[in-house]
């Protein structure tokens, strides 16, 4: 990978400026019609400070959602382990993330 990489800051834990300003727009965007969310995070997510203005505004707004962190005490676990099908973990996220969308779903 070159360091010339446009997302190299999301493997260094910098986020640059710009990217940072459209992750804090899309918040500018949110109103109380917004869906329903289940929000997650790794501890050990170099994205994961991004996660509290989103609990925030959702919060805010009154906007029901399940705020759920994993990883504590593996590291392994960053910011992709929901995809790794042997992370205990991702296992229990996708699940629970699974029983959330269901529960929204009417019969």
């Amino acid at each position: 990978m070159s360091m010339d990489n446009d997302h190299i800051g999301n493997y260094t834990h910098e986020t640059p400026a710009a990217q940072k300003k459209l992750l804090e727009q899309v918040l500018d965007y949110m109103n109380d019609s917004f869906p329903a969310a289940y929000v997650m995070t790794s501890v050990n997510d170099g994205l994961r400070p991004h996660t509290a203005p989103m609990k925030k505004k959702l919060e805010t707004l009154g906007v029901p959602f399940v705020y759920a962190e994993y990883g504590e005490g593996v590291p392994s676990d960053s910011h992709v382990f929901h995809l790794n099908l042997y992370s205990e973990n991702g296992k229990r996220c996708n699940q629970a993330e699974a029983d959330f969308l269901h529960g929204l779903v009417k019969e």
